[in-house]
């Protein structure tokens, strides 16, 4: 990200409202003081020129060189976000990669100028609606947007404005006036023309003397509640509220997500990608919530972690990573980037649960944690490794991996407050240093057999509906899949694109159709349910080399709370296991393979890979690791 943009309105231009102007100075001077770039900052004031008068004679209040861009209009206030949106008439286009932050201060009204009730901004040439407003601002793509107004009857921006990404600060409701400061004003004292007091809006004198740690008259404040050394907006809106004394009521407002808490204007902003689509915007974009590229685990460690994981092709591929070896300690590495505006360092617990469309928090098992050291701004950082010794090791190969990032800026959502399917669901899509990896590549023949062994759960003391799904579209034609699951859950369950073929007293296998998605509808979980379920897939033997991805994912209330993510891998692969003799041979070289069922033949890329999964050189074609 790194990229932080500002737009500053305020409409009049007159001697006897000049705290319109001085504390557009104030915010300008504010956000420089937070290492805003000068360029990146637009003023619209008044007329379009600066406002003078002898009787203000502080350098302060007259920059050189001046501060205002254009003058403050309806029509301009739409044509900058236009232009920032789009990146045209010389200004720069503001990405959903940077930080929007939107000043303004004027008069307000609670009506247009038709008389309806809504709340106005008023500006040069009439009253610019709320509605109107937003629809300008949301022309700009943004990762973040901050919006501080001090304006009358500025809480009835609220409801336009907000969203998941926005935080916003008002002076007053909907249906009040904002006022300019009562007891506090600044006096600035010169020698030649004696005392001169500068006004400013009640809002604003405190914004500032929360933002920059002191009033305008140099009397030090500490908004920082917490004693982190990060201001967040949250802890802003706070001191205001706690300090105003004018008969107003300022308004907060994030979406309900509590970005506030976390958003300041120095944020550093570390996370980890919840696909390769996924550039950490909250919620995350992408389909897939469990396909993070950022969780790299290997049998052995990196001898150049960076040149391993961090090159454009390799940032651009979720396959770095290799199969848990049992019998030896495995190394896992992580991936982060830093999107914030300055640099920061955190902490990553990692946690491992078996394969689930849903591995609720009850199921994790902690790996350990990981110190991410200083990530610069817009760069990406190999953290690790973090050995994950043998003793602790799951039973199976394949397994799902949780990675939570937390700093003192950007602390970890609590665990606690994980209660059901619906908060869950937030936790990874709603939060960019939540990352979840369940996805994992075989190795196969064409003619080959695999089955993919997962857990289907309820949620802990809570019934549960639940729709599962299958894709299997992109697999090659001619494959053929069951699914294999315990019968009670599907009993009263609507199928989709799939047949029973063989029953038990506590199992069902179903065949899977030849439409691409197969589901079970209504699937009745009880609390804590932790069922087995089996796909099973054979390949034909004429299937084309490739990739071929398929998913399996769980649905509550019609909304994904997770998936299994699956990649078959088809192709000449240099080593041939016996699935039953466990016995190794060379593809291409030993005539003991064409006498080998398709459904044995085990793909393997390497020889260490297979002697660690138990297989032993055949006598004819390796009889160098022949150890019968």
């Amino acid at each position: 990200m790194g990229q932080r943009y500002a737009v500053l309105i305020s409409s009049t231009a007159s001697p006897f409202m000049n705290e319109f102007f001085f504390d557009v100075v104030n915010m300008r001077q504010t956000l420089l003081n937070y290492d805003f770039n000068a360029n990146n900052i637009f003023v619209l004031y008044g007329n379009g020129t600066d406002y003078s008068h002898p009787s203000f004679p502080a350098a302060k209040y007259n920059p050189a060189p001046p501060i205002t861009n254009l003058a403050a209009t309806i029509t301009n206030v739409q044509q900058i976000f236009t232009d920032l949106s789009a990146g045209t008439n010389g200004f720069p286009q503001v990405t959903n990669q940077d930080l929007l932050f939107v000043y303004t201060f004027d008069h307000g009204d609670d009506q247009d100028s038709m008389f309806n009730a809504i709340s106005t901004l008023c500006l040069n040439d009439g009253k610019m609606r709320a509605d109107d407003f937003a629809t300008a601002v949301d022309q700009i793509n943004y990762a973040y947007r901050i919006f501080c107004m001090q304006q009358c009857f500025s809480g009835g921006f609220i409801p336009h404005l907000t969203n998941a990404r926005t935080v916003i600060l008002t002076a007053a409701a909907d249906d009040e006036v904002a006022y300019p400061t009562d007891t506090e004003r600044e006096i600035i004292s010169d020698p030649t023309l004696g005392n001169v007091t500068y006004p400013h809006g009640e809002f604003n004198w405190h914004l500032f003397a929360a933002l920059d740690g002191q009033t305008l008259t140099g009397t030090p404040v500490n908004a920082d509640d917490d004693a982190n050394t990060f201001l967040t907006m949250r802890e802003v809106f706070d001191y205001i509220e706690g300090i105003e004394s004018s008969s107003e009521t300022p308004q907060y407002d994030d979406g309900n997500r509590e970005l506030g808490e976390r958003l300041h204007l120095n944020f550093a902003d570390l996370c980890m990608r919840d696909n390769l689509s996924d550039v950490g915007i909250e919620p995350t974009t992408g389909s897939s919530i469990c396909r993070s590229p950022d969780i790299c685990h290997f049998r052995n460690q990196l001898l150049d972690p960076g040149a391993a994981l961090l090159t454009p092709a390799a940032l651009s591929q979720d396959t770095h990573f290799e199969d848990i070896e049992k019998g030896q300690s495995n190394w896992i590495y992580l991936r982060i980037r830093n999107r914030g505006y300055t640099p920061g360092n955190a902490n990553v617990d990692l946690y491992w649960t078996r394969p689930s469309t849903l591995p609720t928090p009850a199921s994790w098992t902690s790996i350990g944690s990981v110190p991410v050291p200083v990530v610069p701004v817009d760069e990406t950082i190999v953290a690790g490794p973090l050995e994950w010794p043998s003793d602790q090791l799951p039973d199976s190969k394949h397994c799902c991996f949780i990675g939570i990032l937390s700093n003192a800026q950007d602390p970890a959502p609590d665990l606690s407050s994980i209660t059901d399917s619906t908060s869950f669901r937030q936790l990874i899509r709603e939060n960019n240093n939540v990352v979840w990896k369940n996805f994992d590549v075989e190795d196969m023949f064409g003619g080959g057999f695999a089955h993919v062994e997962f857990q289907i759960q309820g949620w802990p003391r809570v019934h549960c509906i639940s729709d599962l799904e299958l894709d299997l579209s992109e697999l090659p034609d001619g494959c053929k899949a069951s699914m294999k699951i315990v019968k009670r859950i599907t009993q009263n369950s609507t199928l989709v694109n799939m047949q029973p073929m063989d029953e038990s007293a506590l199992y069902v296998q179903f065949k899977l159709g030849k439409d691409p998605l197969s589901a079970i509808r209504h699937m009745e979980l009880k609390p804590s349910d932790n069922t087995e379920a089996i796909l099973f897939i054979e390949l034909p033997e004429d299937a084309p080399d490739g990739v071929y991805d398929f998913w399996i994912r769980q649905l509550v209330d019609g909304r994904e709370v997770g998936r299994i993510s699956r990649r078959i891998a088809i192709g000449d692969h240099p080593y041939v296991g016996n699935r039953n003799t466990k016995e190794l041979h060379i593809n291409g070289k030993c005539n003991w393979i064409r006498k080998m069922s398709s459904t044995n033949r085990v793909a393997f890329r390497d020889i260490e890979r297979a002697i660690h999964q138990g297989y032993n050189g055949c006598a004819t074609c390796m009889p160098e690791i022949d150890t019968d």
